[in-house]
């Protein structure tokens, strides 16, 4: 992908990013986004979940109208003969509307139209094919059969899944057609429907619950995987930010020493892939310290600028790299090149010099700034650090041949064994580029996610993580299942008095002690701790609720009876959808159902209690498989939706680091890890603003590290940066004791220390530095000022007005640093807005 693209597919992620930020500010309880962001979930969604409701779709004509005709046949006994014609009417017409919604283009298919359609199947079968039949037999069989209708209330919220407001409407519409369309006919069909239909209302309402919660988890969990991708381009943006950063000089563009060593690098894998010979130049302006001293630091910068732009639009011209190694000092990395093809480079960058004509006339090569440049060349497996000597070397006898002139080194030959060496920067300080690793949380956070989460259970660690968060996130959740379970016991007690009159008066009789039992048990869960145990003990409670229940109705020995044993169902359901338990802890409560059912109940062989004991054997059954598969989708999703907010978090507290290294790299030198030259200007524009503001004075200490140019050239380069490390904590020990005091690098052997103070102040700071750079002895043998490494210090202080600039502060301090310069190094001037005094 090319940087315009990366670019705009960043601005893409960051807009997203700020929606879905305002979505999840807003919330989505009404299970609507805004309306961008609804187009984009419908349309992301749209084919993994038209391709369920087709599967399902299926799976519910199998299992629906034909997997239930034995039983129809033996429950609607005088409706045998239209059984038949229903069902293969219904089919075909349920088929024509899933072959419809399968063919139709994609591009003229509403999102909505397969949810739409798949309730209007769903409602033909219940209302269309229940209801009526259970309404036109005469058999009391007929009304227990009606049950029907609760487990494809189940099927809907929990295999199928519908989207809440579909999955609501065909609720809503299958209670009102069994409401209204199927008659009483007697008082013991009548005590069945009721019964039937309160179990059938108390289902509605938590399978809506459960369909709320598939749907709501969803949408989160889309909008999650939406967030972590715009921050996963956020984090890749400031990687490229950083990277490229960490690899550019600040001040002309150019890569810097870090780099020019992964340019030298890479180019030494090219020439090596290619069988071909690599290049280098170093360059060096003629001259450039008199540049300085004549023109000062600012035009000496902005020269800088100018040379660094001509050696660029030539290198890339040529093929090649452009880099900043040193103050003055220049290179170019030309891969698989000839040696007259880096000839024809030194040649253009000349006379792009020449034609620049840029003005210098402290030079005593020309009027004009001219560059001196080595040449080196050498196989893929020589090493970068010969190589880079090979053209030092050939670039100081162009030095002493005159200046303004390239010189050719050795084509070397196989490598000697030595390498390059990677400077060191500012130790823990260094904000160098670094790859980004999420977090090792969110690494192992995306590597579970990536399985799939498929056994509900994460690694130790892992797991004790996300049982704590949920327990105290549902710290609450299964004492108020327990109360509510308590409830629906009392109401049970007094309400199906007329269907279950043995079973509700020995419920009254024991009230006081079930009651007493589940207080106590929510009290006890409301304890703080053991998360494993109270799910466990919840677990317990819903079987032993089920059991008792199950003996309870068992009581009762009449045909009618029968139907009230659907209320069992409600408790596994209560346990995956108000206590949202897992699977493994829904399971024995829907067992204990079963088992205390069957084990209960019996009938004669042949009777009609046989029958309709096998119907709602069959219901519960089929009842409790979707609760468990319900149980197990929530379970997941909500697993899903922890490691996406962990994966989150990683990914922001990245982006924190990131944003630190960025801030990092922006404002300190790499090398020193002092400020560098953009934060200083900014602080001192920040700082004479405050000064005028408040009528207080600015000093600014400019320092020049004396004969440096010849340290480097005695020493080399590496020596060179290891004795700026050393200056620059000399700097920072200094500003350290004086408060508010910043100091910078300016350029390359070039540094500064501004502070609101006044002129006694800032003499005092000069006088430390001169002692602090002094008591570090670096030997410098080729120093004319002394025998170890020295400064020179500008000094200037100014009360800040109208009638002068930031700029000013700077003419002064250089001024007065010259000054310092030509009494003979080693020492210290101070200048005013009308004077410069000599120290």
């Amino acid at each position: 992908m090319d940087q315009t693209a990366a670019n705009q597919s960043t601005r893409q992620f960051r807009k997203n990013s700020t929606k879905i930020a305002a979505q999840w500010r807003h919330g989505f309880s009404g299970l609507r986004f805004a309306k961008t962001l609804e187009r984009q979930f419908q349309a992301e969604s749209a084919p993994v979940r038209n391709q369920h409701l087709l599967v399902c779709s299926l799976i519910g004509l199998v299992a629906g109208p034909w997997g239930a005709a034995p039983t129809e046949a033996l429950m609607l006994p005088d409706l045998v003969g239209q059984l038949w014609p229903q069902r293969l009417a219904f089919t075909a017409l349920a088929l024509f509307l899933l072959a419809v919604i399968r063919l139709t283009p994609s591009a003229f298919r509403s999102p909505w139209l397969p949810e739409l359609a798949i309730s209007f199947v769903i409602v033909l079968m219940c209302s269309g094919i229940i209801i009526p039949n259970t309404s036109r037999s005469v058999t009391l069989t007929a009304a227990v059969h009606s049950a029907d209708l609760i487990a494809a209330t189940m099927f809907v919220g929990t295999l199928v899944r519908l989207r809440f407001w579909y999955s609501l409407g065909v609720s809503l519409v299958n209670l009102l057609a069994f409401a209204t369309l199927i008659p009483h006919r007697s008082i013991e069909q009548g005590l069945i429907l009721s019964s039937n239909f309160n179990v059938l209302l108390v289902a509605g309402l938590l399978v809506q619950v459960s369909s709320y919660l598939f749907e709501y988890r969803d949408r989160q969990r889309w909008l999650l995987a939406k967030q972590n991708d715009a921050h996963a381009s956020e984090l890749n943006e400031a990687n490229r930010r950083l990277r490229d950063m960490s690899l550019r000089d600040g001040l002309t563009g150019l890569l810097n020493r870090r780099g020019f060593e992964e340019a030298l690098s890479t180019a030494q894998q090219d020439a090596s892939t290619q069988s071909s010979v690599l290049s280098l130049l170093v360059l060096d302006v003629d001259h450039f310290k008199r540049f300085n001293d004549f023109y000062g630091h600012p035009q000496g910068d902005r020269c800088l600028q100018q040379v660094s732009a001509i050696l660029e639009a030539a290198a890339r011209e040529h093929g090649g790299q452009a880099a900043r190694i040193g103050g003055e000092e220049f290179a170019v990395v030309l891969p698989s090149s000839s040696t007259q093809q880096a000839q024809a480079l030194a040649s253009a960058i000349k006379t792009a010099l020449d034609a620049a004509a840029i003005e210098h006339q402290a030079s005593e090569v020309a009027r004009h700034v001219t560059v001196s440049i080595g040449m080196a060349q050498g196989p893929a497996s020589i090493t970068g650090a010969r190589l880079v000597a090979a053209a030092d070397a050939a670039l100081y006898e162009a030095k002493r041949s005159g200046r303004n002139r390239a010189a050719v080194g050795e084509v070397l030959g196989e490598a000697s064994g030595l390498k390059m060496e990677v400077r060191q920067t500012f130790g823990s300080q260094s904000p160098g580029y670094v790859p980004y690793t999420v977090e090792d949380d969110s690494a192992a956070l995306s590597a579970i996610l990536a399985n799939g989460v498929r056994w509900l259970r994460f690694p130790a660690n892992v797991e004790q993580h996300y049982q704590s968060i949920r327990s105290s996130r549902h710290q609450w959740r299964l004492p108020a299942c327990i109360l509510l379970s308590v409830l629906g016991f009392n109401v049970f007690a007094f309400l199906y008095e007329q269907g279950a009159p043995n079973a509700t008066a020995w419920m009254q009789k024991n009230l006081v002690a079930f009651n007493m039992t589940g207080l106590a048990l929510s009290l006890l869960l409301m304890a703080r701790g053991w998360v494993r145990w109270k799910e466990a003990l919840v677990a317990g409670a819903f079987s032993a609720l089920a059991l008792v229940g199950a003996h309870a109705l068992s009581l009762d020995h009449s045909l009618v009876a029968y139907p009230t044993f659907m209320v069992l169902i409600l408790i596994p359901m209560a346990s995956c959808i108000l206590a949202q338990q897992s699977p493994f802890h829904v399971f024995p409560s829907w067992a204990a159902v079963v088992i205390g059912y069957l084990g209960f109940t019996s009938a004669e062989s042949g009777s009609i209690e046989v029958i309709v004991r096998n119907d709602i054997a069959r219901i519960l059954i089929v009842g409790g498989m979707f609760i468990l598969l319900a149980s197990y989708t929530l379970a997941r999703a909500e697993r899903r939706a922890y490691l996406l907010n962990g994966i989150q978090r990683g990914q922001r507290a990245a982006l924190l680091e990131r944003q630190k290294d960025l801030e990092s790299l922006v404002s300190l030198d790499a090398l020193t890890g002092l400020h560098n030259r953009r934060h200083f200007d900014q602080a001192l524009q920040a700082l004479w603003d405050s000064a005028e503001r408040g009528g207080t004075a600015v000093s600014l200490l400019i320092l020049d590290i004396d004969f440096f140019k010849r340290y480097n050239d005695s020493l080399g380069h590496q020596a060179g940066d290891a004795a700026l490390q050393k200056v620059a904590t000399a700097l920072r020990q200094v500003a350290a004791g004086s408060e508010g005091c910043l100091a910078a690098r300016l350029g390359g052997e070039e540094f500064a220390l501004l502070v609101g103070c006044g002129e006694e102040a800032a003499l005092k700071l000069g006088e430390a530095v001169c002692t602090q750079v002094r008591q570090c002895a670096i030997d410098h043998p080729d120093s004319d000022a002394a025998g170890i490494l020295t400064v020179s210090v500008g000094v200037a202080t100014m009360m800040p007005s109208t009638l002068f600039k930031p700029y000013d502060l700077m003419g002064m301090a250089d001024r007065s640093l010259y000054q310092a310069k030509a009494a003979g190094r080693n020492g210290m001037a101070v200048a005013c807005t009308s004077t410069l005094e000599l120290h």
